[in-house]
């Protein structure tokens, strides 16, 4: 069973312009863990995987339709045949290339900034017999390679779907709790519905926000949908497990829509983002936005939509200049 091992973080990596310093009372544990730290962060964490079917339908309209079932009986099965799904799209996985468009939306105080951008999206992997080393990352239309969010201003706020069914994973299934909540209809789908919040404490490699040099883990909560005839993920939503003050994030929630690719001179299915949405809530009276791009403010709102189209192969070529002799 291959193990995931990712040279950049794999899961939604969020991280921001660090327009804003840390507030000088925040102490860090000089000898803090990061498994540690997840517990100190999320140790007020409520997920709402725990509370009734009534009240998750209030709180995520997408729920609106779903057959509830009675017991959890069915669970550990559900959870086989999709941890098996994930980990032969894994094992199919080519490098990819694809072009991905971003809408960005700002709402800091009474400004807004809008943003539209191009970029070329790639996914490499290197895979030996025991694990798979993932990296994501941008270019520009002339192919420069774009720096990570925080540390060039034309990065997106988010990167990492394209693998974000990998927390149904079967090396990674004992870092979240799970729950059934029942079957609904999803466009032309038939799908079981699946809740899941992380562990804190559990979580190898969480996603995580950046902020002057600090590294916050970002754990989540979420809902899968998934398709009942062969068990892909064809939706999947998370939120952010907890608001995390230190980081002047108080909610974050990302959807994602897949579907089956066809690649060029690959002959198994592939499925990919072809949709994927996050949205954000931060500041407070004391911080500016996240984002840089406006004045000091008391809280910032964003929006950030990402298309994905025209996937193909991506060969890496490799020039060997003949030694002299």
């Amino acid at each position: 069973m291959p193990l995931l091992l990712p040279s950049a973080v794999f899961f939604l990596l969020f991280t921001f312009a660090p327009v804003f310093a840390l507030p000088q009372e925040l102490q860090f544990p000089s000898e803090e863990t990061p498994q540690s730290q997840q517990k100190r962060l999320y140790s007020a964490a409520h997920p709402y995987l725990n509370d009734l079917v009534s009240e998750l339908e209030k709180a995520i309209p997408d729920l609106h339709g779903l057959t509830p079932v009675s017991s959890q009986q069915d669970l550990p099965g559900l959870l086989d045949n999709v941890g098996n799904k994930t980990r032969d799209l894994l094992v199919q996985m080519p490098n990819l290339i694809s072009r991905e468009e971003i809408v960005q939306a700002v709402h800091t105080g009474t400004s807004t900034t809008n943003r539209s951008r191009e970029f070329s999206y790639l996914i490499l992997l290197s895979k030996t017999s025991g694990s798979v080393t993932m990296t994501e990352y941008r270019t520009d239309v002339q192919n420069h390679q774009i720096a990570p969010s925080g540390e060039a201003a034309e990065a997106p706020a988010a990167q990492g779907f394209a693998l974000t069914w990998m927390y149904f994973h079967p090396t990674r299934r004992t870092e979240s709790q799970f729950r059934y909540l029942g079957q609904q209809k999803v466009s032309r789908h038939k799908t079981y519905v699946v809740a899941f919040a992380q562990d804190p404490g559990m979580v190898k490699l969480p996603a995580e926000i950046r902020l002057r040099g600090k590294s916050f883990p970002m754990l989540y909560q979420g809902i899968a949908w998934v398709d009942a005839s062969d068990f892909h993920i064809v939706r999947l939503r998370a939120d952010l497990l907890a608001p995390q003050p230190e980081a002047h994030l108080q909610k974050l929630t990302m959807q994602v829509e897949f579907g089956e690719i066809r690649v060029s001179h690959v002959a198994s299915r592939l499925w990919l983002p072809r949709e994927a949405t996050v949205e954000w809530l931060a500041g407070d009276s004391s911080s500016r936005g996240l984002l840089d791009l406006g004045p000091a403010t008391a809280v910032s709102r964003g929006r950030e939509q990402h298309s994905y189209s025209d996937y193909h192969v991506y060969e890496v070529e490799v020039k060997i200049n003949p030694g002299s002799h």
